[in-house]
């Protein structure tokens, strides 16, 4: 009976870093209370149960997998999304092109 559950849980968890993912910026930085008022209303909505720890354990998963970035400043957390790299090969194939 646990299968069903976990089963929900994990597209909870997924549905909610991708919400996270479409609310953070790649050039302002967010802090914890600004991403929880920038998340679209019709999936809070959705997930009425969603609560900050949740919101705080989807961004350290995203930061161990290196989508997001933490900064400290002024004794407060912000996050800013990181610009995907490029694989090595089409950085090493393609600079001896560029003029």
């Amino acid at each position: 009976m646990n299968a069903p559950t976990n089963a929900t849980s994990d597209t909870a968890t997924e549905d909610l870093s991708t919400e996270i993912l479409r609310t953070l910026s790649f050039y302002d930085e967010m802090s914890l209370e600004m991403i929880f008022l920038d998340i679209d209303s019709d999936f809070v909505q959705l997930n009425q149960e969603l609560k900050t720890q949740d919101l705080l354990d989807e961004l350290k998963k995203l930061e161990s997998k290196k989508r997001v970035k933490k900064i400290k400043r002024e004794g407060q957390y912000y996050w800013i999304k990181n610009f995907p790299k490029k694989p090595w090969y089409k950085r090493l194939f393609f600079i001896p092109f560029k003029k």
